[in-house]
């Protein structure tokens, strides 16, 4: 622990905004209210260091090597664990901080906790983050003399030039998008406008995590070639995306009185946009911001019923579902990404934006991944 504190501390001195708080405020310019809160990271050369403190959850974890055992599944991981809530309440003037760090030990380990503001870094971000960590905790093994400074650090300035490294990338990669406002508030307004209808919740449910599902990898692999030999284009991600959702979907509908008013579930998945701008966007130093984007697909209740029955006997029932979840995420695109930017620029409330994933009708699946995340790759020593 104390090698980690003396590791964390090394980071927060190369990026000092780790330090900062985010704050939100909203926009009283030219006699209007903005009708969305703004995030502000606030920071000073005097902000306390960001600490690593023992948490320890209610329920006592197994040892190490149990976890390895186990895979280590996901329902152990409580959420006590957290040193930060999910939710935050935009509409409070409260700060909260950039990071937040914690750990529990556990027999033969600890379980380290990173909690990290979604508006300053997304996934991607968290990762480099991970891995800047690891590298000063390794470093303190080292001789003075064999202490090498870690190359292609990121800009401790980051967060201030993020707008401008944005239109760099975009202007070395897209192709111009239309420009005209009325044009691109038609393409990119958020079509699902419920937010009146569900209440946004600040509060956590205590139960966040399943043990329903269960994937061989070897089934995986054969699923992916069956598909593939009938010409679908999927991918590992798309077709467990695929199974979950069309099951999830028939056990619903299973136990509803009455069919919901709209005869379509959507799916929705966050999409990595870094990926479209890079070597770019890294230029100078990794980019740590959040590039993550929306894309849906919409599917008939009727199509996901069918296919949530499919077994090993019947995979190719995955095929239409898993096809439009591929294509849902091939269309996060550079122009699609500088559009979109663009646009957030002209209007007042960026809410109004970005595709609509809540349905008050109860048949929606939302699904993120950080299976492709370099997180494995940390070595603390």
């Amino acid at each position: 622990v104390n090698r980690l504190s003396k590791g964390l501390n090394a980071v927060t001195s190369t990026l000092p905004f780790l330090k900062g708080r985010i704050n939100y405020h909203t926009d009283n310019t030219n006699n209007k209210i903005a009708s969305a809160s703004r995030a502000v990271i606030s920071m000073s050369d005097d902000s306390p260091n960001v600490s690593l403190r023992e948490l320890r959850p209610a329920k006592e974890l197994p040892s190490l090597a149990r976890i390895k055992q186990q895979g280590a599944p996901s329902h152990l991981f409580t959420d006590d664990l957290y040193s930060l809530p999910i939710f935050i309440d935009t509409t409070s003037k409260q700060s909260h901080p950039v990071l937040k760090t914690s750990y529990a030990p556990i027999e033969g380990g600890l379980i380290l906790n990173i909690c990290v503001h979604h508006g300053v870094m997304d996934g991607q971000g968290l990762a480099t983050l991970t891995d800047l960590w690891a590298l000063f905790t390794r470093q303190q093994d080292q001789n003075e003399n064999e202490v090498q400074e870690p190359k292609n650090l990121p800009d401790p300035d980051e967060p201030l030039t993020r707008t401008a490294r944005l239109a760099t990338a975009l202007s070395a990669t897209a192709d111009p998008e239309i420009t005209d406002i009325e044009t691109s508030l038609q393409r990119y307004r958020n079509d699902r406008i419920l937010e009146q209808n569900i209440p946004a919740s600040t509060v956590d449910s205590r139960k966040k995590t399943s043990r329903i599902f269960a994937f061989s990898s070897d089934k995986l692999k054969d699923a992916k070639e069956v598909l593939a030999s009938n010409g679908c284009h999927v991918t590992t991600n798309s077709i467990l995306n695929a199974a979950v959702w069309s099951n999830l979907t028939r056990v619903r509908l299973s136990r509803r009185t009455q069919l919901p008013p709209t005869p379509f579930a959507r799916f929705t998945q966050m999409v990595d946009g870094r990926r479209q701008l890079l070597p770019k966007i890294n230029k100078p130093g990794p980019y740590m911001g959040n590039v993550v984007l929306t894309s849906s697909a919409d599917v008939s209740l009727d199509t996901l019923v069918t296919t949530g029955f499919f077994n090993y006997l019947s995979v190719s029932l995955l095929a239409p579902v898993a096809q439009a979840i591929y294509d849902a995420s091939r269309k996060v695109t550079t122009e699609y990404i500088d559009g979109f930017l663009k646009t957030l620029q002209k209007v007042d409330d960026p809410s109004s934006l970005g595709i609509g994933s809540m349905s008050q009708h109860g048949v929606d699946f939302i699904s993120t991944s950080v299976a492709n995340a370099p997180f494995y790759e940390c070595d603390f020593g």
